[in-house]
Formats: structure tokens, sequence, C-alpha cells
């Protein structure tokens, strides 16, 4: 993980622990204004790339947002260009949609998780 890397995730625990974003589930940002802890990771990437639309999240049809580019684009899970650009791999973003949807873990046990699991393992 490279230096800039670090720095975003560290970034990325503070938004977390900062009360700024209310928690969602299911989806990266819903129409009611509330994140996932993956939402959080691309408001702070890049606030510009959500599109407004309906998405399609199993067999439902909802309000909510896509992050990304043409190419690359999901209201659900990270894109590919965000998973290299902050440095975290496909196991990682799936233990935390696990964390945030299933387990219910708010952002501050997600902050925690964070630091325990990515950061420190990146500064040994």
């Amino acid at each position: 993980m490279t230096q800039k890397q670090i720095n975003f995730i560290e970034r990325w625990i503070e938004a977390l622990r900062s009360g700024t974003y209310q928690q969602g589930r299911n989806m990266l940002r819903t129409e009611f204004g509330t994140y996932c802890c993956l939402g959080v990771a691309c408001s702070l990437l890049d606030n510009t790339l959500w599109s407004r639309e309906t998405v399609r999240i199993g067999s439902e049809s909802r309000s909510g947002y896509n992050y990304g580019n043409e190419e690359d684009c999901s209201p659900t899970e990270l894109p590919n260009f965000v998973l290299k650009a902050i440095g975290i791999t496909d196991k990682t973003q799936a233990d935390l949609i696990e964390l945030n949807d299933d387990e219910r873990f708010t952002f501050d046990q997600i902050a925690d998780w964070l630091e325990d699991n990515v950061l420190n393992s990146c500064k040994r």
C-alpha cells in the first residue's frame, strides 16, 4: 500500500467517526442521504461521480445512486478503479459489506475494524 493510500484510509476512518455521514445499508448511497461505509469512501475520493437513477438490487428496483464512470460503476460495490485508488482488496470490500449490512456494525466499529485490519497491517 502506498503512502497516499494509507493517508486516504486514515481520512476514511476519520470521516466514519465524524458523525457527518448517516449510515445506511445495502447501497453505497441511498436516495435518503444515507451511506454504507464504502459509500463514505466514494464521497471522499471524488464526490462528483455520483449519478442518481433507478438501480436494481437483486429483483428490486430502487431510487438511489450509482458511483463511478460509464465503464465502471455500481450502486452496491466499489468500482475497480476505486479499489485500486484506495488500495483495498475484493476480500476487504466483502468483509466491509458484511460488517455494514449483515452484522450491522456502526461506523465507529467499522472504523476500528479498518484500523485493526487494514491500517495497522500496512504500518507493520
